[in-house]
């Protein structure tokens, strides 16, 4: 129940007076009012549900008031509570209707709000946690990194200024290069650390793909680009310095060791300094003097800071520790041995996810009201930032939220051409492959409806970013009739010109489940599915649906059935028949016998003589194969490309590894991964026929062994490493093209509506 009854609908004026009087406070201390007074007014909207009391607020200046919040909490992340009050009040305002909505369709609140999505905003930042998880794993470390160098940025120089708190502005030696590093912590042979890794999937920072990064320097895939490297000062963020290379920490101990020599021998004797000079700093540390060289950044009468130009560690030292280096022997003379770095693959993410999808419900809600609120996003140039946003965000819950938005936004011809000036189109296209959440793919679907509907260029720049054989895949993979699987199948229809369309597409068309008629708002998808809700919860995740490995579309028999130019039939795989003899109520192989199995549609003979001679990448083509031509098949080891048994050397310890190989394969390698019900495997011995005895002879450790794959129906395999389909013709395991793919899909529609395509078909005949 509400603190101010059950009724907060009939709130007083003097009631409403009092709470925004506090909210406008502005003396030292009174934030913790404010927020309170900003707590009760939001607690008092979200249990409005004629939405009286919202407008009631709206009109007597709430929003001002709620954007000054916004902008306090958004500065700085010890206020992002108010932050995240201020939205939670703005969400609730954005659901009411059109007219009392108006005051929220600005620039100054949409200007806001677009800041969320921005990543190079200070909204976006490494955590604490994340340095602090730095240090832990990489301060004072040896690791291993793979180096590369580039010039520094000015946004690097600011960020090394803002977390030195400009310490480091004045250092001479400053370098000129930051080295990008992807560093490895091997100490452990058994638990190797892969600190980008590690930082990703710990969620602490957003991954960088810098691939698809035009302007990012090429990396040296050399061998020499692997360095050791030693991290010795953590500054922030991904930033550290770091010795690199063995040279560079040979000679840190050279220098180490010269100056050790120096003091004990007295020759390092106290100093007056000023700023920029160079000197040796001598500071006892667990009761032992350490020395290093360092240069003055400041000077009191006391104390001295100095920056250590071998670590890169700024410190306070006492006049008394400051050593001359001058006349001191000329290896103590080299530039400074650390160099400047920065974890590669990793960028800063928001300060709260939840806090970037409540904006984006917000904008939702606004924009599927409002045609003239997408129209001020335009004018904020919001296009390029949300294509941005999607680009790079990996949070696919939030994803969800920004994509509705995106749909909103595309309708509209002026709107639908500022996308085409944008990547969106390839990005999307890009996304659909990553996505495990299947709400995400839908509206990843719709908002690629949108965008090319009625649009020729869109369509132009759809195909041409591979968006056929993209959406294709993403139907094959799909269930059937699924919410996707009918997504995808529409927007492949909405693919086509006008002009192009075939008596046929027309047909379907009228059939399809999501119809355009004449005379309506032209959305691509029905208007109940913009986005104009966000959960009533806002804290509620949203639930992806269950995946059902292997429920796939079945026609994928009938494209079979197609190519191999035949009807479906019940052909079972050919069982193994290479000798009329038995030996212990089990099959075998006589050596050097010529046997009645060849490589063709059912057989795939390898003549590998050792069990580590077997390619796990080559064999798992060939299941793919096998599993995707309906019939299955067997692949067998050890006998010759002429069919000769020759059999294959493996002991019980290596059959039993054999075995758990394939099954690492057959879930590692494919996509869905093969059921133990789908393969079985046999071990055959091969012997010796001694004619004078009569007597078959084991051969020790010489087996035939078969992988025998059987029928499978209802899913189309992949492989897992570039998402290719194969599949067995004849003797040879081919790619499954895209063109197969597309017969597919030209199947599934006909054998769905074939009844009523006949039926319309006699209708126009007869008129």
């Amino acid at each position: 129940m509400s603190i101010l009854g059950e009724h907060p609908q009939k709130i007083t004026e003097k009631s409403l007076s009092y709470l925004l009087s506090l909210t406008r406070l502005d003396i030292e201390g009174s934030s913790m009012t404010r927020l309170a007074a900003l707590s009760v007014i939001h607690q008092l909207i979200t249990i409005d549900p004629t939405g009286d009391v919202r407008t009631l607020f709206l009109t007597n200046g709430i929003l001002e008031q709620v954007l000054m919040e916004f902008d306090f909490g958004f500065e700085s992340e010890e206020n992002s509570t108010f932050l995240e009050v201020s939205l939670n009040i703005l969400w609730n305002l954005s659901k009411l209707a059109i007219c009392p909505v108006q005051p929220l369709i600005s620039e100054v609140v949409f200007r806001r709000l677009m800041l969320l999505f921005d990543s190079t905003s200070s909204f976006y930042t490494f955590s604490s946690q994340f340095t602090s998880t730095v240090k832990s794993l990489c301060e004072n470390k040896h690791l291993v990194g793979h180096v590369s160098p580039c010039t520094i940025s000015v946004r690097v120089k600011e960020d090394i200024t803002k977390a030195t708190r400009g310490m480091l502005r004045t250092v001479s030696n400053f370098p000129t290069e930051v080295h990008v590093c992807t560093l490895y912590d091997t100490n452990d042979p058994d638990n190797e650390i892969d600190l980008t890794a590690h930082l990703v999937s710990n969620k602490l920072a957003w991954p960088l793909d810098t691939k698809s990064k035009p302007n990012q320097q090429k990396e040296d895939e050399s061998e020499n680009a692997w360095k050791d490297v030693i991290v010795t000062e953590v500054i922030s963020g991904p930033y550290f310095w770091a010795h690199i290379g063995i040279e560079t920490i040979e000679n840190m101990r050279k220098i180490q060791n010269l100056l050790l020599l120096e003091y004990s021998s007295g020759r390092l004797h106290q100093m007056s300094c000023v700023k920029g000079d160079l000197i040796v700093v001598a500071k006892e540390r667990d009761g032992e003097v350490f020395l290093f060289r360092a240069e003055v950044l400041s000077r009191k009468p006391q104390e001295v800071r100095v920056w250590a130009l071998d670590y890169g560690f700024v410190v306070d030292v006492a006049v008394d520790n400051v050593m001359n280096v001058y006349g001191t022997p000329n290896n103590l003379n080299l530039p400074p041995q650390i160099k400047l770095c920065s974890i590669q693959g990793v960028q800063a993410q928001p300060r709260d996810s939840l806090m970037v999808k409540l904006s984006g419900a917000i904008l939702c809600n606004l924009t599927q009201k409002s045609i003239p609120a997408g129209d001020v996003i335009l004018k904020l140039d919001g296009f390029e930032t949300l294509q941005k946003f999607i680009e790079i965000s990996p949070d696919q819950d939030t994803n969800t939220e920004v994509l509705k938005l995106i749909t909103n936004l595309s309708y509209g011809e002026r709107k639908r051409r500022k996308w085409l000036e944008t990547d969106m189109i390839p990005v999307l296209l890009g996304k659909t492959m990553d996505q495990t959440n299947k709400l995400t793919l839908q509206n990843i679907l719709y908002c690629l409806t949108n965008l090319i509907i009625r649009c020729d260029e869109a369509r132009a720049k759809f195909y041409h970013s591979q968006g056929i054989d993209t959406i294709l895949t993403v139907l094959i993979t799909s269930q059937r009739n699924s919410s996707v699987s009918r997504a995808a199948i529409h927007l492949l229809k909405e693919k086509k010109s006008n002009h192009m369309k075939s008596e046929m597409d027309k047909l379907l068309q009228e059939m399809s489940d999501v119809r355009l008629k004449r005379g309506e708002i032209q959305y691509a998808i029905p208007e109940d599915r913009l986005s104009h809700n966000f959960s009533h919860d806002s804290r509620e995740a949203i639930r992806p649906e269950l995946a059902d490995i292997g429920q796939h579309p079945p026609t994928k028999q009938q494209l079979l059935d197609m190519i191999e130019g035949r009807q479906s039939s019940d052909l079972d795989p050919v069982p193994i028949n290479a000798c009329a003899k038995t030996f212990d109520n089990k099959k075998y192989f006589i050596k050097d016998q010529i046997v009645d199995i060849q490589t063709d549609s059912l057989h795939e003979l390898r003549p590998n003589k050792t069990l580590s001679t077997v390619s796990a990448s080559l064999i798992s083509t060939h299941v793919c194969g096998m599993l995707n031509n309906r019939k299955g098949g067997e692949i067998i080891f050890g006998l010759s490309t002429i069919s000769k048994a020759e059999g294959l050397k493996a002991s019980r310890d290596d059959r039993d590894e054999f075995r758990l190989g394939v099954d690492r394969m057959m879930t590692d390698k494919l996509s869905p991964p093969a059921l133990h019900s789908l393969f079985d495997m046999e071990y055959h011995q091969v012997v010796e026929d001694n004619e004078d005895s009569e007597r078959l002879i084991p051969i020790p450790d010489l087996y035939i062994i078969v992988i025998r794959i059987k029928p499978s129906k209802g899913s189309l395999y992949t492989m897992k490493r570039d998402n290719t389909s194969y599949i067995r013709f004849g003797s040879t395991t081919a790619l499954l093209s895209m063109q197969d793919l597309r017969n597919l899909v030209i199947l599934e529609e006909e054998d769905r509506y074939r009844s009523q395509i006949i039926e319309l078909r006699h209708k126009l005949q007869e008129h």
